[in-house]
């Protein structure tokens, strides 16, 4: 299964549940934190996507997120700069999680 496959499948078993992206070769699942754990299972158990694997498991503060110049580096909280007025996303914080489904050989960001 190719990433525009899996990308039409997501959005036809999830409708409107959740929004699909693409991008460096990726596919993202975001979804809300009110469905994220009937997703997960979802994503674990139907048959078409098998995702049986967590990768990885990390957080992203987006507090600085499109407020800084290329090529700055910031190594702690005390120098990143106040946020931005206006917001690229929706929140500040998010988790990502990296699957892998190794009976059809694919991996999904969920977001």
């Amino acid at each position: 299964m190719n990433n525009a496959m899996l990308s039409e499948a997501l959005g036809s078993v999830f409708a409107d549940k959740l929004r699909v992206e693409t991008a460096f070769g990726a596919v993202t699942a975001v979804v809300g934190a009110d469905r994220l754990v009937a997703t997960m299972r979802s994503l674990r158990d139907l048959p078409e996507f098998r995702f049986e694997l967590l990768i990885d498991l990390c957080g992203v503060d987006y507090s600085a997120y499109g407020a800084t110049s290329r090529g700055i580096a910031y190594s702690s909280s005390d120098a990143t700069p106040a946020e931005p007025l206006a917001r690229l996303h929706g929140g500040r914080f998010a988790a990502v999680y990296h699957l892998l489904s190794i009976a059809h050989n694919h991996r999904l960001r969920v977001r």
